[in-house]
């Protein structure tokens, strides 16, 4: 029973290294890097699907997974965080407030280009 909560809890920070890293790398305009990563990505998230259906009713085995998918989210931004424009954010700091003016936005841009 511990081996396969082990197993799931790793599996899981292992997919959510992977879905953040990706997800950076698609932001980053990485095609050939994300296509390869998210390949991993589906493998992982197949494997996880099987084994559930085949464990039914192991809500051990759902928590454990559900925890290393917090951990593997909070390994990923910490390990990312040179990626992150201007570093790792104060987490006090509130996010940059959105102009009422229309020509801020490249919407409001085109609309007056016609």
């Amino acid at each position: 029973m511990i081996n396969s909560w082990l197993l799931f809890f790793l599996v899981a920070v292992v997919e959510w290294v992977i879905a953040i890293l990706s997800s950076r790398l698609i932001a980053k305009g990485k095609m050939w890097a994300t296509v390869f990563i998210i390949f991993f990505e589906q493998l992982l998230g197949f494997w996880v699907l099987f084994a559930f259906v085949d464990a039914v009713n192991r809500w051990d085995l759902a928590v454990a997974y559900s925890l290393g998918a917090a951990v593997g989210s909070g390994i990923s931004m910490f390990l990312t965080r040179d990626l992150q424009d201007g570093g790792t954010p104060d987490p006090g700091q509130s996010l940059p407030k959105v102009g009422k003016d229309p020509k801020a936005s490249p919407r409001a841009q085109r609309v007056d280009k016609k």
